[in-house]
C-alpha cells in the first residue's frame, strides 16, 4: 500500500509526498533492500532543494 501511495502522489504532482512515501517504503524494506529506495528519495529531495526533506532522507540513511 505504501508503494501505491508513492505512485499516486507522484502521478498527482505531489512530489514531496512521494519522497515521504519512499522513506516509508524504505523503512518497511529494511537494509540492504532499502538502499535503492533511499537513493530515489535523495535524488528527488535534492532536485526539489527542500532542506526538510533532505534532513529526513539523511536520517533514514543513518547519517
Amino acid at each position: 500500500m505504501a508503494q501505491r501511495a508513492c505512485e499516486h502522489a507522484g502521478d498527482g504532482g505531489y512530489v514531496r509526498l512521494r519522497v515521504m512515501g519512499l522513506l516509508m517504503v524504505a523503512r518497511i524494506q529494511g537494509t540492504p533492500a532499502s538502499a535503492s529506495t533511499l537513493a530515489r528519495a535523495a535524488a528527488i529531495a535534492k532536485r526539489l532543494e527542500d532542506p526538510e526533506l533532505w534532513v529526513r532522507v539523511e536520517r533514514a540513511q543513518g547519517r
